[in-house]
C-alpha cells in the first residue's frame, strides 16, 4: 500500500522486492521490478537484487537450457553490480554463481579479486560479519581449505544473535561444498542453531478418536 502511494519511493520498492525474495516469491519479487523498471535507479543494490533473483530462479528451475540462462543473467547483474562500486558484495557472488555455471577460471578470477578488495579495507572495518563470511566463501571457492576455518570463527564472534546472517552464510556456503563435493563439516562452525517446532498434538481427524495416528507420527 505503501508503495502504492508513493511508486517512487525506491527504498519502499528495495525492502517490498526483498521481502518477496527473502519468503520465496521470487516470481512476484521480478515482476515487482519489471512493473517499476523505468523508475528504478541504476544503483547497486537494485542490481545485485536482480542479480540475486535470477540466481534464485537459477538453483530452482528444472529445465537446462532456462536453468543457464538464469545463471547467466544474474551472473551478469553481479558483475554489473560491481562494476558501478567496485565492492566485494557483488563480485564475490558473481563469483559463486561463476562456480555453479562451471565456470571454474571466471570463479576463481572473480574470488580473487574478493580478496584483493577485502585485503585493502581498513583494519577497523574488519569488525564487520560479512567482512569475514566473504572471505571464508572466496577461500572455499580457491580450495584454500586450512583458512576458511579461521575466517568463520571470526564471523561467528561477530554475529552471535544474527541467527538469520549465519543461515543465509551457510546456505551459500553449502552449495559450493556441494558442487565441490567437499563435506560441510568443513563450514560447521557457522551452522546456525537446529529449529525444533512443537504442533500440537496431531489429531487422527474428523470422526476419529482422540491421539496420534501411527501414520500420522511421521509428520511429527
Amino acid at each position: 500500500k505503501d508503495l502504492e502511494k508513493d511508486p517512487k519511493n525506491h527504498d519502499i520498492l528495495y525492502l517490498a522486492t526483498l521481502c518477496l525474495a527473502r519468503s520465496g516469491g521470487t516470481d512476484q519479487a521480478i515482476s515487482s521490478l519489471n512493473n517499476y523498471k523505468f523508475q528504478i535507479p541504476n544503483t547497486e543494490d537494485f542490481l545485485a537484487l536482480r542479480a540475486r533473483l535470477y540466481k534464485d530462479k537459477f538453483l530452482t528451475e528444472k529445465n537446462i537450457s532456462k536453468r543457464k540462462k538464469y545463471g547467466k543473467e544474474s551472473q551478469q547483474y553481479y558483475l554489473k553490480a560491481f562494476k558501478k562500486s567496485q565492492s566485494y558484495y557483488p563480485i564475490i557472488n558473481a563469483a559463486t554463481v561463476s562456480l555453479l555455471l562451471g565456470d571454474s577460471r571466471k570463479c576463481n578470477e572473480f574470488a580473487l579479486e574478493a580478496l584483493r578488495i577485502l585485503a585493502s579495507i581498513k583494519s577497523n572495518e574488519k569488525q564487520d560479519y560479512y567482512y569475514w563470511a566473504t572471505e571464508a566463501e572466496a577461500l572455499l571457492l580457491l580450495e584454500r581449505f586450512d583458512e576458511v576455518l579461521i575466517s568463520l570463527k571470526k564471523a561467528k564472534k561477530l554475529s552471535k544473535r544474527n541467527i538469520g546472517n549465519r543461515s543465509t552464510t551457510y546456505k551459500q556456503l553449502s552449495l559450493i561444498c556441494n558442487t565441490k563435493d567437499v563435506s560441510t563439516d568443513l563450514i560447521e562452525a557457522i551452522r546456525p542453531p537446529t529449529v525444533i517446532t512443537y504442533t500440537g498434538q496431531m489429531v487422527h481427524g474428523i470422526g476419529k478418536t482422540p491421539g496420534i495416528d501411527p501414520k500420522d507420527l511421521a509428520g511429527i
